[in-house]
């Protein structure tokens, strides 16, 4: 992950993009590599994971995954929510 954040490598893998994709949204890459380091790459990470370096079968890979992380998050507050009423 560090080589495809911190290097401006044209072809990725598409298992390497669907992992920062998903690290992501779950915060984990401000967690792994901090606020400051990732600040100058914000563009680079943006690229990554809108699929802008891949093909569209990664693209659309990328996009079930950011929906199924969404659907994760909100899922229990929903949950939740209906059963206590």
């Amino acid at each position: 992950m560090r080589k495809a954040i911190f290097t401006d490598r044209h072809e990725l893998d598409a298992r390497t993009v669907v992992l920062i994709s998903l690290a992501n949204g779950a915060d984990i890459l401000r967690q792994t590599f901090g606020r400051k380091e990732l600040k100058p790459r914000k563009a680079r990470i943006e690229k990554i994971t809108n699929g802008d370096l891949t093909g569209k079968a990664t693209q659309d890979v990328i996009a079930a995954c950011q929906t199924a992380l969404i659907v994760a998050a909100i899922m229990p507050a929903m949950i939740s929510t209906t059963v206590h009423n």
